[in-house]
């Protein structure tokens, strides 16, 4: 019976060494860039191919004629102000993005220190400019936020 144990444990142990020998040239692209949604994409997939057509009637910041990424920028106030705006820019992250044309200015962690003039800081007021990219809350720094073309990024002042 130990010999029978035996032998199935040494067939297993060279089955485990098979399969780790096998290699998979497809998946061995190394991610380049992560979005806000924690999605990696590889360079292939970083540099559009196609600009983004943007509808609707909101004013602008950019070059329409000369950019590779176009996005929605919208911002909720402490007031509850909004304003929505499309963005068009060859820059691939957010901060990036927003940094150039003087939107917002950024922490040293490259988190949101002011929007459009308005600073808050959560340690001193409460408050705190929160980012959502579609819908979902955008955690650390922007420069790790990758720009999707035609994505919704929602800077709002909230507390918590």
């Amino acid at each position: 019976m130990k010999k029978i144990i035996a032998f199935i444990s040494i067939f297993a142990v060279m089955l485990a060494f098979a399969a780790c020998g096998t290699k998979d040239n497809a998946a061995t692209t190394a991610p380049l860039a992560t979005n806000a949604q924690g999605d990696s994409s590889t360079k292939e997939n970083v540099i559009p191919t196609k600009k983004p057509d943007l509808p609707g009637d909101y004013s602008s910041l950019g070059n329409k004629e000369d950019y590779l990424y176009g996005f929605y920028f919208e911002t909720v106030n402490k007031a509850g102000e909004t304003n929505k705006q499309k963005v068009y820019t060859n820059e691939s992250n957010l901060a990036d993005a927003l940094n150039n044309y003087g939107v917002i200015t950024l922490n040293v962690d490259k988190t949101v220190k002011s929007v459009w003039g308005e600073e808050h800081n959560y340690e001193k007021t409460g408050y705190a400019w929160l980012v959502y990219a579609d819908g979902e809350l955008v955690e650390g720094g922007l420069d790790k936020v990758a720009i999707k073309n035609g994505a919704n990024y929602l800077f709002r002042v909230e507390t918590f």
